[in-house]
């Protein structure tokens, strides 16, 4: 389990003063990515550790990195 981060988000907002994006520092970033591509690896270890019965194992290796790949590219 990952410690809570303290971010610090910077909104940029329309011209009604809706939210449009949100600015991260990069170093917040690049550590809320790495925590993410950690979690979806080792939720795909655990699912393939349950067995056949794993939807997981129902796609190809191939659907799965292009899910990933889609997700994080």
């Amino acid at each position: 389990m990952t410690m809570p981060m303290n971010l610090h988000p910077q909104y940029i907002t329309d011209d009604s003063g809706n939210r449009v994006s949100v600015v991260l520092p990069i170093e917040e970033y690049n550590t809320l990515l790495s925590e993410s591509n950690s979690h979806d690896l080792s939720h795909l270890a655990k699912e393939v550790q349950k067995g056949i019965d794993s939807p997981v194992l129902e796609q190809s290796h191939k659907e799965i990195f292009k899910e990933l790949k889609q997700k994080y590219a």
